[in-house]
């Protein structure tokens, strides 16, 4: 499937068989299970060099892999790793390998199937979390990005830059909607409020600027105190809230209330090299798994780190 360059509906239909087999059947359960960690841990490579799977794919995987002892002999026998390889598949489900510099924001859609990754690479990449494939690279930005989100309903992205500017991108296509200019200083954050109606972005210029996600019009100009690095509509969509203090959104300018959440949060977050699972410490991550930025769905972690790669790990 890697040569034809469908490395990602390989994933799906593991996926469909695990679906379609009976729970009594132990041995196919556990080798589909297997494959598909296989698949997704290798994605990167399988997808760049097909052929890596008889050699580096099934060199670098656990002792204990189904699939490498069954393929195994494919290797050529004048390779071998002396040391430093696994028993056991780790909590790593994939790896996201693309961006080029530092990866700074990770997000996850509203629905969990994407994730967004903002780099100092100057772009922004958008990831199917199923199958770790890259869907886009959403380039534009001029300078390094700072964060990026998705809107409530998932359709759109925006990305905030050194470069001055908030973009405004379709996620289903990669195309820029909107490019929102008007900030004198590199812009800091980027929000949408809670009906999707509007973007709200901060600025180092000491500004939060309103604009119309439909035009990309400006709405509003608001002053803030300081240099606001962070931002968020209120839960009723009536205010702003910074780091320093809230601001009023002026008459015509409010929007409707906020969507209602239809699951509880999540109990997994990242406290420094520690991933914790209902206020209790539950996976040490590894210097080379510690992260720049983190987000979290159900039960996947998504970690950007600062090499640049993007890592999702499976707390099932």
């Amino acid at each position: 499937m890697s040569l034809i360059k469908e490395t990602s509906l390989c994933v799906r239909l593991v996926a469909r068989l695990q679906s379609l087999t009976a729970p009594s059947s132990s041995i196919i359960t556990s080798f589909l299970s297997d494959a598909s960690r296989f698949v997704l841990r290798f994605v990167p490579i399988l997808a760049e060099a097909p052929l890596q799977i008889y050699s580096s794919g099934l060199l670098f995987s656990p002792e204990a892999s189904i699939v490498r002892t069954m393929f195994i002999r494919q290797v050529p026998q004048t390779v071998e790793v002396l040391s430093g390889r696994d028993i056991e598949w780790d909590a790593c489900r994939s790896v996201l390998e693309g961006h080029s510099d530092e990866v700074n924001t990770v997000v996850f859609s509203p629905d969990g199937q994407l994730v967004a990754s903002a780099s100092y690479d100057r772009t922004v990449r958008v990831w199917e979390t199923a199958t770790g494939q890259c869907r886009s690279v959403l380039e534009g930005h001029s300078d390094l990005v700072n964060t990026v989100v998705f809107s409530p309903d998932g359709q759109l992205v925006a990305s905030a830059s050194y470069d001055r500017t908030v973009r405004v991108w379709e996620t289903a296509t990669g195309q820029c909607r909107s490019v929102l200019e008007g900030h004198s200083d590199e812009v800091s954050a980027v929000v949408f409020s809670p009906d999707g109606q509007l973007v709200a972005s901060a600025s180092k210029d000491r500004t939060v600027r309103v604009w119309e996600t439909a035009t990309g019009q400006c709405c509003s100009v608001l002053p803030g105190r300081t240099s606001i690095p962070d931002i968020a509509f209120s839960p009723d969509g009536q205010r702003l809230q910074t780091n320093k203090d809230d601001i009023v959104l002026p008459s015509g300018l409010t929007t409707v209330s906020s969507i209602q959440h239809t699951e509880e949060l999540s109990s997994v977050m990242v406290e420094n090299e520690w991933i914790v699972r209902q206020k209790r410490r539950f996976l040490w991550l590894p210097p080379e798994y510690r992260y720049c930025e983190t987000a979290v769905h159900k039960h996947i972690v998504c970690l950007g780190c600062s090499s640049g790669r993007v890592t999702l790990l499976s707390l099932q």
